[in-house]
């Protein structure tokens, strides 16, 4: 059995100007202590991979 907070969410991340064809992204926690805890972890997972994504022009 699992104990805990499941957190997931996907979305498709473009900018119409920079980067119109864009990527998707899913994200899927696990276990997580609280939802907050599992809402954090996603927020933070989502901005290092926008960080790393972003087109550099």
């Amino acid at each position: 059995m699992v104990w805990g907070w499941q957190v997931n969410s996907i979305g498709h991340v473009y900018d119409k100007h920079r980067d119109p064809q864009g990527y998707v992204i899913a994200i899927y926690t696990n276990q997580d202590a609280t939802m907050q805890q599992g809402v954090t972890l996603v927020e933070s997972l989502a901005a290092a991979t926008h960080k790393i994504m972003q087109p550099s022009h």
